[in-house]
């Protein structure tokens, strides 16, 4: 028995956890209001980024989580453009190194992604235009698919 509270006092406890979020960096553009003719049909093509840093606070980093929407209509026309830059600060103890890029890209991400999803909809509607759904994300998909694009340029 002793020797399991010495492995266990040997291993550091993992930690994870949120310091604090915010809206970074919010944008709006609506050159063609709501009402104007050809509004009701829009195609919004989305894109999502996601960064992490370190900070200079012992074992805290910085999450920022981008989305970006365009909606054009028929003809072409931009209808509005909007981007939401949503950061978050995580305390992170006790996981590898090697490890860490996945846990803040991954898990990180997806703790913001709610939060981020819900203030970009909320610009939409500001600006007149019914804001789609935004389905939930596969952050381990587009941190592979992102290591992928980085070894093959670097090959």
């Amino acid at each position: 028995m002793a020797k399991d509270q010495e492995n266990k006092t040997e291993q550091q406890e993992a930690v994870f956890r949120v310091v604090g979020q915010y809206a970074k960096d919010v944008s709006l553009e609506c050159p063609m209001p709501v009402f104007a003719e050809g509004a009701e049909q829009v195609n919004v093509a989305m894109d999502v980024a996601v960064s992490a840093k370190s900070l200079e606070s012992d074992h805290q980093h910085e999450v920022l989580l981008k989305l970006s929407g365009e909606a054009k209509d028929m003809d072409g026309n931009v209808r509005y453009l909007a981007e939401v830059e949503y950061a978050g600060v995580f305390q992170v103890e006790g996981i590898p190194d090697e490890h860490l890029p996945a846990v803040l890209s991954i898990d990180g991400a997806a703790l913001l992604f709610p939060f981020v999803r819900q203030v970009f909809m909320d610009l939409v509607a500001t600006s007149g235009y019914r804001p789609g759904m935004l389905d939930p994300i596969n952050f381990q998909a587009l941190f592979l698919q992102a290591q992928k694009q980085t070894a093959e340029k670097s090959a």
